[in-house]
């Protein structure tokens, strides 16, 4: 894999997700990496994904939790499940659906 920046790879990640498990259906949506995500004392927070009303949905990263290409995919992959329910009008919480989907993914 070439040289890229963090955040070159996470849109090259994203566009290859979105290609083998959204049929390229999913738009680009802003990918952050977030600083205070990690460890916790009881709960490691590896990503999100935000849908405020009126604003644009973001999907965060933690950068400390994300360091290697086959993490970012992996927890990206389950944001971009949540996105994918949101932007088809559909509970985008932890659902049956989403967990369906969820068991799609194959480490890349």
């Amino acid at each position: 894999m070439p040289k890229h920046s963090q955040d070159e790879l996470i849109y090259e990640i994203y566009d290859k997700l979105n290609k083998q498990y959204f049929k390229g259906a999913l738009p680009y949506i802003r990918i952050l990496w977030c600083e205070t995500f990690g460890h916790g004392e009881f709960f490691k927070q590896f990503g999100d994904f935000q849908a405020i009303p009126g604003k644009r949905p973001i999907i965060r990263l933690s950068k400390q939790l994300c360091a290697e290409p086959k993490d970012i995919a992996r927890v990206l992959y389950h944001e971009m499940v949540h996105f994918w329910l949101y932007a088809n009008k559909k509970p985008w919480g932890h659902t049956k659906e989403f967990k369906e989907k969820l068991k799609e993914f194959k480490t890349i």
